[in-house]
């Protein structure tokens, strides 16, 4: 049976922006780093990039950006290898979104950093997706973690 840990949030957006793959590969690599720097911080093992939370992530922030739509569903969908799955959203007003304000942001939030910082946790990935809220443009973040 899998536990999740979900933190909910509701907001509204609008169409996808495309951006290319390499960006989106060092955005989201950097985003690894801001949250394994908070981790150590803490004495929390670091966690390693898993391909499949990755992409489940990614295809996350691309859904609720086509869809108008932010928070979370009832089930993330990542590998049966986890026994257990958690995930962090983030929305940010522009095209872009400090990443360490945005880690900032989290720990400022017991839920999310109860998310963050679970010792159980060794894996995660990360999607970011960029888009129209309303006359603005947005960047919304999904990172998922994993227990195997």
């Amino acid at each position: 049976m899998r536990h999740i840990s979900l933190v909910l949030c509701c907001a509204c957006f609008a169409p996808l922006i495309v951006v290319p793959a390499a960006a989106e590969a060092s955005a989201g690599d950097a985003m690894v780093r801001a949250i394994n720097a908070a981790r150590q911080s803490k004495g929390v093992a670091p966690l390693r990039v898993s391909m499949t939370l990755h992409r489940s992530s990614d295809a996350y922030s691309r859904w609720m950006i086509e869809r108008d739509s932010f928070g979370h569903r009832a089930r993330i969908r990542a590998s049966r290898g986890f026994s257990r799955v958690g995930e962090v959203l983030a929305f940010a007003p522009g095209s872009t979104a400090d990443i360490e304000r945005t880690v900032r942001d989290w720990q400022a939030s017991p839920a999310h950093r109860a998310v963050l910082f679970d010792r159980a946790f060794r894996f995660v990935g990360t999607g970011r997706a960029r888009g129209g809220f309303g006359d603005r443009q947005a960047t919304v973040w999904t990172v998922q973690l994993g227990v195997p």
